[in-house]
C-alpha cells in the first residue's frame, strides 16, 4: 500500500509522458546525420543558385550582339541623315562588297574591325567604311609580296617535312627582325600574336570581350601555335598600328609598313626567272627526259597520308620531293630540309606570274612536270 501511495503522488507528466514519434526523436547518430543533411541541402541550393546565375549571365551575353544591333538601328532611326551621306554610305558599302566577294575575295578569317574608328552615328559609319576600304586596297596592291613573304618564312625554320601553309611564332620573330620593325613591335610581339590568334574570341562586333590583363597572361604559351595566310595578313595590320605611332589613319600606317616589307623582300618579290629554260640547261635535261619523267611519275604517288595528297597523284608535293632526295642520298648536314623547302618554293613560284593565281587562296604547293625540272636545277645550284 505504501508503494501505491508513492506512485499516486508522482506528478502527472512523469506518470503519463507526452507521446513523441520515434522518427522525430534524436538518436546517437541521427543528430549528426541531420546536421550533415542540412549542410548538404544548403550547399546544393547554393550551387543551384550559382548555376542559375551563370546561366543567366551566359544568356545575357548571348543576346549582346542582338541588343547592340537593335541599339544601332534605334539610334539610326532617331537621327536625321542627309541624302548625300546616305549616297556616300551606299557607295562605300558597294565598294567594300567588291573586295569580299568573287574568286579574289579577301580572306574572311582576317579580322581587324576593332582597329577601325568606332562610333554609332552615320558620319562615324561612313568614316569606318572608308577606312576599311582603304586598308583592303593597300593589301590588294601588295598581295603578291605578302603571299611571297608568307611562304618564304613558313619554310625558313623547317627541321622536318611539315605543311608550308602555316607560320610559327619563331618564324614571325625572324620576319620581324629581318624587316627591321620598331622596338615597340618587338616588345609587343607576344601580345600582337596572341590577339591575332584569338581575335574571333576577344572581339565581337568590335567590342572587347576580355580584359587586357587576361590577354597578356595568356600570350606566353603560344609558341606552338601557328598562323595561316588570313591570320598572317591580320598580323601585318595589327603590327602596322604599333609600328607607326601617331594620329595617321590605319591605311596610311599599313601602306608605310608594306613598302618597307617590299624593300627588304626584293629577293622574294617580282617574277622569279626559270633557270631550267636556259639553253645549255635545257640541252642537258632533254638528253634525260624519259628517265626523269619515269622518276617524276613514280614519286608523284608516294604520299598517301591524306585524301588531298592521294588525289594529286599527277603532281609532286614537298614530302614526295624529300623522299626522292633522301633515296638519292642528297640530304645531309649541309643541305637541310629548310634549304630543300626553299628550292621547292622557288621552283613553285618561278615564271612570269610568280606562281600566283590572282587570289588570296593558298598556293597549290604542288610541282608540275616543268616545275620538277626547275627544282632539280635549283637543288644542284644550291649544292
Amino acid at each position: 500500500e505504501g508503494g501505491k501511495e508513492a506512485e499516486e503522488w508522482q506528478p502527472f507528466h512523469i506518470r503519463c509522458p507526452p507521446f513523441e514519434a520515434k522518427s522525430l526523436l534524436p538518436s546517437k547518430g541521427s543528430a549528426g546525420l541531420m546536421m550533415v543533411s542540412s549542410v548538404e541541402d544548403d550547399e546544393g541550393s547554393a550551387q543551384a543558385a550559382a548555376r542559375a546565375s551563370a546561366k543567366a549571365r551566359k544568356d545575357e551575353h548571348s543576346h549582346l550582339p542582338l541588343l547592340h544591333e537593335l541599339d544601332a538601328l534605334h539610334f539610326e532611326a532617331c537621327q536625321e541623315v542627309s541624302k548625300e551621306l546616305k549616297q556616300k554610305i551606299a557607295a562605300l558599302e558597294a565598294r567594300l562588297l567588291s573586295f569580299t566577294q568573287g574568286d579574289a575575295a579577301f580572306p574572311r578569317g582576317c579580322l581587324f574591325q576593332d582597329l577601325l574608328p568606332q562610333g554609332t552615328s552615320s558620319e562615324d559609319r561612313a568614316v569606318r567604311l572608308e577606312e576599311e576600304c582603304a586598308v583592303l586596297e593597300a593589301l590588294f596592291a601588295k598581295r603578291v609580296v605578302i603571299k611571297d613573304a608568307f611562304r618564304s618564312y613558313a619554310s625558313s625554320a623547317l627541321t622536318e617535312i611539315t605543311a608550308l601553309d602555316k607560320i610559327s611564332m619563331g618564324e614571325i620573330r625572324t620576319f620581324v627582325k629581318d624587316m627591321r620593325f620598331s622596338s615597340r613591335v618587338t616588345i609587343k610581339l607576344p601580345q600582337i600574336f596572341y590577339t591575332t590568334l584569338n581575335s574571333a574570341v576577344l572581339f565581337s562586333d568590335g567590342r572587347p570581350m576580355r580584359g587586357e590583363e587576361e590577354s597578356m597572361g595568356a600570350c606566353d604559351n603560344d609558341d606552338d601555335s601557328e598562323l595561316g595566310m588570313a591570320k598572317f595578313v591580320e598580323f601585318l595590320i595589327r603590327a602596322s598600328r604599333e609600328q607607326n605611332v601617331g594620329k595617321s589613319n590605319l591605311a596610311r600606317k599599313l601602306n608605310t609598313m608594306l613598302n618597307t616589307i617590299q624593300r627588304h623582300c626584293k629577293a622574294i618579290s617580282g617574277p622569279t626567272p626559270q633557270i631550267s629554260v636556259q639553253p645549255l640547261v635545257m640541252k642537258v635535261l632533254s638528253k634525260r627526259q624519259n628517265m626523269l619523267k619515269r622518276v617524276y611519275l613514280k614519286y608523284c604517288g608516294e604520299d598517301t597520308s591524306d585524301v588531298a595528297a592521294s588525289s594529286a597523284n599527277h603532281t609532286m608535293n614537298l614530302k614526295e620531293l624529300f623522299q626522292l632526295m633522301k633515296d638519292c642520298n642528297q640530304m645531309d648536314a649541309k643541305f637541310s630540309v629548310s634549304k630543300l623547302a626553299a628550292a621547292f618554293i622557288s621552283a613553285n613560284s618561278s615564271g612570269p606570274d610568280n606562281g600566283d593565281d590572282g587570289t588570296w587562296s593558298e598556293w597549290d604547293w604542288e610541282l608540275s612536270w616543268d616545275e620538277f625540272q626547275e627544282v632539280l636545277v635549283r637543288i644542284v645550284d644550291m649544292k
